[in-house]
């Protein structure tokens, strides 16, 4: 699945107040099924285009204020592990195999 923004929008994702960070796959937002996608789409553009962010998102909190999440380039591998991670656990193995020849095509590690 991907997610795809309209003009370049930076999709809003709410925290969860109940998110403690013990499990490193557990996911920090209520949608986490776009938070995923939205992890995949993101560095897949970055990767394969000459537009380059590195705001992820933002996420707001259930008060209403709101957090830029930024991803560096260097966090690429880690995230895409956390995306392999998620997918594997859904059987989504066509994403899965996505994933790792983005690892292997950028020689991300």
């Amino acid at each position: 699945m991907k997610v795809k923004m309209k003009n370049n929008t930076i999709p809003t994702f709410t925290i969860d107040d109940n998110f403690v960070f013990n499990d490193p796959f557990e996911s920090p937002v209520l949608e986490e099924e776009l938070f995923f996608a939205r992890i995949l789409e993101f560095i897949e553009n970055n990767l394969t285009s000459n537009f380059k962010t590195t705001v992820l998102c933002y996420l707001e909190d259930y008060d209403g204020n709101l957090s830029e999440a930024t991803l560096e380039e260097e966090g690429y591998y880690k995230s895409l592990n956390k995306c392999l991670g998620y997918y594997s656990d859904l059987e989504q193995y066509e994403v899965c195999s996505r994933i790792t020849n983005l690892i292997k095509e950028y020689e991300l590690q």
